[in-house]
């Protein structure tokens, strides 16, 4: 099934955001560009828009996916936002005590509020851990499927 697949040109030290878009089943793969820019469904919007601060743009590919291909990465995309759902949020940021010196009630309670948030936080992280990997896993077989027809002319 013919696709475009569009590919963030990003610093050569960040990953790109790689996402594609097929007619009957609109965008897959990574959704921060097109949720920001509206879900456009004429692709020569891509060619005049920047991806990042630096004006870099996007790369447009013409590419041909298998319905099972397409048909995988729409459950990892469904994969990827339940887990996403299932993530705990920080809590929020709350500033701690001041204190002049290192001795004394103020530094006590300065030192209780940084156990209290360190330990916050860490039980937030060990309950997001698992979750954490499933989506880096699942997000990476997704960016490696779309980028099959590529990389597979390029062999």
């Amino acid at each position: 099934m013919k696709a475009t697949l569009i590919i963030s040109e990003e610093y050569q030290n960040n990953k790109p955001s790689v996402f594609a878009y097929v007619e009957e089943f609109g965008y897959l793969g990574c959704m921060i560009y097109p949720r920001h820019h509206n879900y456009p469904t004429d692709m020569d919007y891509w060619k005049k828009q920047s991806s990042s601060d630096t004006h870099r743009g996007f790369k447009i590919v013409d590419v041909e996916y298998s319905m099972e291909d397409l048909k995988r990465a729409g459950v990892l995309g469904d994969v990827i936002g339940k887990l996403k759902m299932l993530l705990k949020p920080n809590p929020p940021y709350s500033a701690p005590p001041k204190y002049k010196v290192k001795r004394g009630k103020r530094y006590k309670e300065f030192i209780e509020f940084m156990m209290k948030s360190s330990l916050e936080y860490n039980e937030i992280y060990s309950y997001n851990r698992d979750y954490d990997k499933a989506i880096y896993k699942a997000t990476n077989e997704l960016r490696e499927l779309l980028l099959k027809p590529i990389n597979e002319q390029t062999i």
